[in-house]
């Protein structure tokens, strides 16, 4: 007589904080961004478009480290909407982002954004 095979598993799963988790994100400095943007061909648009901006107060640029795109995502509306799903997506290209160790802070594309809004708000052209 077979007797019956029975598999029981743990998975621990560490619950951070959006704030917590835009800690510990790396930034990479606008040397490196110009690098990423110089060895790929891009149409590139006529205005910095974040996508989802506005809806958080973090507007900072983000791409996983497997993005090949120009644009980038803002990071605070990113982790607030992928924080209840599996696996993370990145919502331009749909490819896999494995954690927040997959990911970075564009200061390039962030700091041009932050520009661009301020001389929205004070009515420069």
């Amino acid at each position: 007589m077979l007797s019956d095979r029975y598999f029981t598993s743990l998975c621990l799963f560490k619950v951070q904080t959006v704030r917590q988790i835009l800690s510990s994100v790396t930034v990479r400095p606008k040397s490196e961004c110009m690098q990423f943007l110089s060895t790929r061909k891009f149409d590139i648009p006529t205005h910095v478009y974040l996508r989802n901006a506005g809806k958080t107060d973090t507007n900072l640029a983000a791409r996983s480290n497997r993005c090949e795109h120009f644009e980038c995502f803002e990071l605070g509306s990113f982790l607030l909407t992928s924080s209840t799903s599996s696996p993370w997506k990145c919502p331009v290209c749909d490819c896999l982002i494995n954690g927040e160790s997959c990911l970075y802070i564009d200061q390039l594309f962030t700091e041009t954004s932050l520009e661009a809004q301020q001389k929205t708000a004070f009515g420069a052209q």
